[in-house]
């Protein structure tokens, strides 16, 4: 998604524009979507989320502060961000292991089951180093696509 427009696919919520930086705004969205949903009573996440949030997103739509936009994400980049997430983390972790109980055991003389878990798990911690940075790529931010009008008093 690099236009401005939205997608049947995306994901959309309104906001205020709270804060602007070069080419990025800070969003506070309404979490209105979670009162829709089946769900809304037995889902934990919904209990543990403030009322209103805060997050970044590209302003293609030109927003100023102070003013209500439509955020949009495509629904692909979230599968993309949890690939990077758990995928990247996950191998890392299963090249550690082999490379610990392989490898790394022999020249250590060590246990080959300890080396291969201690092996796994610093993997699995590196691993989130590069996944953690593909996905605060600036193209992985969320778009503010249209500018829907100024706040009003009180909460958006």
């Amino acid at each position: 998604m690099s236009s401005g427009t939205t997608g049947a696919d995306d994901l959309c919520m309104a906001g205020v524009v709270v804060a602007q930086t070069g080419g990025v705004v800070t969003v506070r969205v309404e979490r209105e979507g979670c009162d829709h949903c089946a769900e809304h009573q037995r889902c934990s996440m919904a209990a543990a989320r403030p009322e209103n949030a805060l997050l970044e997103a590209r302003n293609v739509a030109g927003a100023r502060i102070g003013q209500r936009v439509m955020v949009a994400q495509s629904a692909g980049l979230h599968v993309r961000n949890a690939c990077f997430l758990f995928v990247i983390p996950s191998i890392c972790a299963l090249i550690g292991a082999g490379v610990g109980q392989e490898w790394l055991a022999a020249r250590l003389e060590a246990d080959a089951v300890v080396v291969a878990a201690v092996g796994g798990l610093v993997a699995l911690a590196l691993g989130f180093i590069p996944a953690i940075l593909a996905s605060r790529r600036i193209d992985s931010l969320p778009l503010a696509t249209e500018i829907i009008g100024e706040e009003t008093g009180g909460n958006p």
